[in-house]
């Protein structure tokens, strides 16, 4: 009895500190506006693979503005939004919900934005 309870706390303790690791690294995310609804609702958890570097267009990508002065303030942290087209170097992401003016969002040239990675759907 002892050692299952033993193996039960390890297999746990082992969860717990793999998950830690997992989320401090960037791993996970979640989603906090509705910007991308109806794709991510609002409070729908993402993996985001950093190993996954190379963006295509239609893409949902995590990345942070290091550009402030053409991003909005709710965009100095990470933002998950769709990589729209790229156009002269220049990169047009938007969320998915239509009720916003996605036209007036400037695109980026890449020495301006931190690619995280490539986002996926958890929930």
């Amino acid at each position: 009895m002892a050692k299952k309870i033993l193996i039960s706390l390890f297999i746990l303790a082992s969860l717990a500190i793999g998950g830690f690791f997992a989320y401090s690294l960037g791993f996970f995310g979640t989603i906090y506006s509705d910007s991308m609804v109806p794709t991510y609702p609002i409070g729908a958890f993402t993996v985001v693979n950093p190993f996954e570097r190379t963006m295509k267009v239609g893409d949902v990508v995590t990345y942070k503005c290091q550009k402030y002065s053409k991003c909005p303030n709710s965009y100095t942290w990470t933002i998950e939004h769709r990589l729209v087209k790229i156009e002269n170097g220049c990169y047009h992401f938007h969320g998915d919900n239509p009720k916003y003016n996605w036209d007036s969002v400037p695109c980026l040239m890449r020495d301006e934005f931190n690619l995280l990675g490539v986002s996926h759907k958890l929930y």
